[in-house]
């Protein structure tokens, strides 16, 4: 079942073409990583697909409910809370009851669970904070995941904690993942299945790191080599 579906879709910013006749089937379960370069349409495809955005022309269908994680998580945590107060806000706006065990076993999933709740979010690390977005954004259990640029700000190592984060997001609750990124190095650490956007359009979609099919996608591969 297809939970995206783009045909022939269009996004301008007054005479710019920011993407031009996407065409794009995602699969539930399906864990793809979007890269370019800066000004490619990553980002745009991303907000599309969320709907924060309007296309300009064109058809787009999203089955389920969609969270976006972005590389600025300070900007989406409120630094008044503790970190019991960023997890309970979830069913507040949900108006249901605070799950206790849920938040347990999210914190657990998110190695998140030898935190003393009741600390004011300052005490966290920036790995940390990226973490409890991520739980809260599972607390709100969408059905696709739209992680944008989500691990730039960290170093490596803790780049590498979130990517197996988002694996086994993937891999454990078969949830749907958008993982863009501008850093082809990170690929072969989350997936094989990786779709390349260059100045709004799609170049190629594939194993790039096993055998790309354009000059382009070679070229792009070569400079992270240096």
């Amino acid at each position: 079942m297809n939970l995206i579906k783009l045909n022939n879709v269009n996004k301008n910013y007054e005479n710019i073409a920011a993407l031009k006749d996407i065409n794009l089937e995602i699969k539930k379960g399906t864990l793809l990583a979007i890269v370019g370069e800066s000004g490619s349409g990553k980002s745009t495809l991303g907000k599309i697909i969320s709907k924060i955005i309007k296309i300009s022309s064109g058809n787009l269908e999203i089955h389920g409910k969609v969270s976006m994680i972005y590389q600025e998580y300070t900007s989406s945590l409120n630094p008044k809370f503790s970190i019991l107060d960023v997890l309970e806000e979830v069913y507040i706006i949900k108006k249901e009851k605070v799950d206790k065990d849920k938040i347990n076993e999210i914190l657990e999933f998110v190695s998140l669970n030898h935190i003393d709740l009741k600390k004011n979010i300052s005490i966290l690390s920036g790995g940390e904070k990226q973490r409890l977005v991520i739980a809260r954004a599972i607390l709100f259990n969408p059905d696709i995941y739209i992680f944008d640029e989500a691990v730039s700000s960290l170093d490596i190592h803790l780049q590498l904690q979130i990517i197996e984060i988002v694996r086994r997001l993937n891999e454990v609750y078969d949830k749907t993942i958008l993982f863009i990124t501008h850093n082809v190095e990170l690929l072969k650490y989350i997936t094989e299945d990786i779709l390349v956007l260059k100045n709004g359009e799609i170049v190629e979609r594939g194993n790039i790191l096993k055998e790309s099919k354009t000059a382009y996608t070679k070229k792009l591969l070569n400079i992270w080599k240096y």
